[in-house]
């Protein structure tokens, strides 16, 4: 298997037991971040209810992160890695 294009932990900027963000490298907006479930599932339906709120507590943490850097657009993808 190729290595994982979502597994650079290099470029992490928040993170917590199950899942980690960073910016996307290829941002639609300002700010674009992704949410990564640290284990590899098809999407977001596919994660546990841990993970999932692992998951929700790092979008809280983000819109916290982006507010304060002024970046405000919060749009989301139903698409998890």
């Amino acid at each position: 298997m190729d290595k994982c294009v979502f597994c650079n932990l290099d470029e992490v900027i928040l993170e917590n037991r199950l899942a980690w963000a960073k910016y996307d490298k290829y941002p639609v907006t300002p700010g674009h971040m992704l949410i990564i479930s640290k284990r590899h599932i098809a999407d977001f339906f596919a994660a546990t209810t841990e993970e999932r709120q692992a998951i929700n507590a790092l979008l809280d943490e983000a819109r916290q992160w982006l507010f304060h850097a002024k970046i405000f657009p919060l749009k989301l993808s139903r698409y998890f890695t």
